[in-house]
């Protein structure tokens, strides 16, 4: 499948890898934020997709105003069968619709629990001992789209953010290739 990928974070990070490794699909680009000034020095910092899109010799477009008409644009002209956002801003309808499989999210959650931006977080507080992503289809609502596939596991009370963020992230590149492949196939 052709492909745009969406993403920032180091989460989206060990899916977009996935991606590149896997020789059945084509990035048409990489959408990602642009470099943002930091530290003491102020200088410019890509975000983990974009430096390693680029090291990679992805086609990268670095973006803040993703509603500008000309972006939208060239979104259309890519052709693309579907669009993957993981770890993004909320996209309009006006982008989301564009594919002809239209956008996929990978979501860390059993949806439709913990809808938003902090659900492993909220799984932990709530004690919950089964933690999941899933991955969907993305409509007007936030986090409410057709649900395509999910996996999950169990962990016991020692673990910690960092060891369910890391293995959800695993999870959700394993997800977001076998999601394709059920897209593809109706």
């Amino acid at each position: 499948m052709k492909i745009i990928f969406f993403g920032n974070g180091n989460f989206a990070l060990k899916s977009l890898q996935k991606l590149v490794n896997n020789n059945s699909h084509k990035i048409l680009a990489v959408v990602t934020n642009k470099s943002k000034k930091k530290g003491r020095g102020l200088e410019f910092v890509k975000t983990s997709i974009a430096s390693y899109s680029y090291e990679n010799s992805l086609n990268v477009i670095e973006i803040d105003n993703i509603c500008s008409d000309m972006f939208i644009n060239e979104l259309k002209r890519y052709n693309a069968d579907i669009f993957i956002v993981i770890e993004y801003k909320i996209l309009p309808y006006e982008i989301f619709n564009i594919p002809k499989y239209g956008t996929m999210n990978i979501h860390a959650s059993l949806l439709p629990r913990y809808r938003g931006a902090s659900p492993i977080q909220t799984a932990l507080i709530n004690g919950d001992k089964e933690l999941g992503v899933t991955s969907f289809i993305l409509n007007k609502s936030i986090d409410k789209g057709d649900i395509i596939n999910q996996l999950s596991y169990n962990f016991d009370d020692t673990v910690t953010y960092s060891d369910a963020y890391n293995k959800l992230s695993i999870l959700g590149a394993e997800l977001m290739i076998d999601s394709l492949k059920s897209v593809k196939e109706g």
